[in-house]
């Protein structure tokens, strides 16, 4: 995505439905397209011929209101509902996740001693924790 600080105060609408926002300069040398000369908007080139109206961006939201994302000059709404993040802390949700890292390091391991290196003896103790935590605890 390029980042512009040109204001966009134009919408050229397509006859396929795409919307082109662009500047005041952009609409003025638009008016000097013809039917078969293409016309650049940053990435996108279009055919005179596709374009099926052109109008200031007020009237493209006033026209399709949906298409707004927010209010100009307005800060954004932040009175979305909380989500419940209280499965996410459950123990179980823990455990799982815990023993998903033991595991990972168990394998770690286990290559360790296939390409003949010595593991460290912490991911070893880890390792047999491990073992005696699925017993515990399986995980599935």
């Amino acid at each position: 995505m390029i980042l512009s600080t040109e204001v966009k105060t134009h919408v050229i609408i397509t006859h396929s439905g795409g919307n082109y926002f662009i500047t005041n300069q952009q609409n003025e040398r638009l008016r000097e397209v013809g039917m078969e000369d293409y016309f650049e908007t940053e990435n996108n080139q279009i055919k005179g011929s596709s374009i099926a109206e052109i109008m200031t961006v007020e009237k493209y939201y006033e026209t399709y209101p949906d298409k707004k994302s927010n209010n100009y000059g307005q800060p954004p709404s932040f009175n979305a509902q909380t989500p419940d993040f209280k499965d996410f802390r459950s123990s179980e949700f823990s455990r799982n996740g815990l023993a998903s890292m033991i595991r990972g390091l168990k394998r770690s391991i286990a290559e360790m001693r296939v390409e003949g290196r010595e593991p460290l003896k912490a991911l070893e103790l880890l390792a047999d924790a491990e073992k005696s935590y699925d017993e515990k605890y399986p995980p599935f």
